[in-house]
């Protein structure tokens, strides 16, 4: 491949995506596990009297904090899932309109390689409502705008 070619594997970065979701939903499983382990068996291991509460309440802070940053970083993993899978669909988007495209062009094109030789003006622009005098008119050819 030359530096001015530029190329993605669609399938590829779609099964990159299906990665960052199954990481996404391990992550989500630990912060699960993590505010399951607050539980009730937490609060009568360290006591109910007020010593015991009051190291459950400690206890209690940090594990919700740590639950709200694993939640976020697997919500953030599932998201760069999400972005990668939209990539893919741009990609296999733009390849389909490129090819769809190439496909008119030379079906336009007669045997020698040139444009038909009366171009089919659009009626939207006409050459005297060209923006200035050395813009050509927009004219279509095979259903595709060109100039």
């Amino acid at each position: 491949m030359s530096d001015d070619e530029f190329w993605v594997d669609t399938p590829g970065l779609a099964k990159s995506a299906e990665g960052f979701h199954a990481k996404g939903y391990s992550i989500q499983a630990l912060a699960d596990r993590i505010s399951a382990l607050m539980g009730s068996d937490v609060a009568e291991a360290v006591g109910l009297d007020s010593s015991g509460k009051a190291i459950y309440q400690k206890l209690q802070s940090g594990t919700s904090d740590l639950h709200a940053g694993v939640k976020s970083w697997g919500d953030a993993v599932h998201s760069t899932g999400d972005a990668v899978k939209q990539a893919a669909r741009t990609f296999d988007a733009t390849e389909a309109n490129n090819t769809q495209l190439a496909q008119g062009l030379a079906s336009g094109l007669t045997g020698d390689g040139d444009a038909p030789a009366t171009p089919v003006t659009d009626p939207v622009t006409t050459p005297t409502e060209s923006s200035s005098p050395s813009t050509p008119p927009v004219t279509t050819h095979g259903g595709r705008a060109g100039h």
